[in-house]
């Protein structure tokens, strides 16, 4: 992993018009997404069908999946199959697996009980 030294900008000394982050100067395409019928029902029953906060976490969670946040060495193939990666996204963990360079939103899950613990929630309930 690269080290990131977080120290304030001093113009005369830190300006160097010539540098390039060269661990980073590759982006990947994003990935297409879809949602499962269950993630879509569980979607629309916890904040409402046409509701503002449905419409702004789906659109979230699209755009974070499609980035391909799972592990560098698993990026840019298909996962085995099962095979599912795990986020969290406010209060909603969400599941997706990829295969034919897609990625499927299987299920979400929403943790019960006390929120500052959400890791206990997990035998709690997803929808449907």
């Amino acid at each position: 992993s690269p080290v990131l030294d977080v120290k304030p900008y001093i113009p005369y000394a830190d300006a160097i018009a010539t540098a390039e982050g060269a661990w980073a100067t590759h982006h990947e395409p994003p990935i297409p997404v879809r949602w499962s019928d269950h993630a879509n029902a569980c979607l629309n029953e916890w904040y409402g069908n046409n509701s503002p906060e449905n419409a702004t976490l789906r659109c979230l969670i699209a755009e974070t999946i499609a980035q391909d946040p799972r592990p560098a060495h698993e990026r840019g193939k298909d996962g085995e199959k099962g095979q599912e990666w795990n986020l969290q996204v406010f209060d909603v963990s969400v599941f997706w697996s990829v295969a034919a360079g897609i990625a499927t939103i299987t299920r979400l899950v929403k943790p019960t009980g006390d929120d500052s613990d959400w890791m206990s929630g997990y035998s709690g309930y997803g929808c449907g």
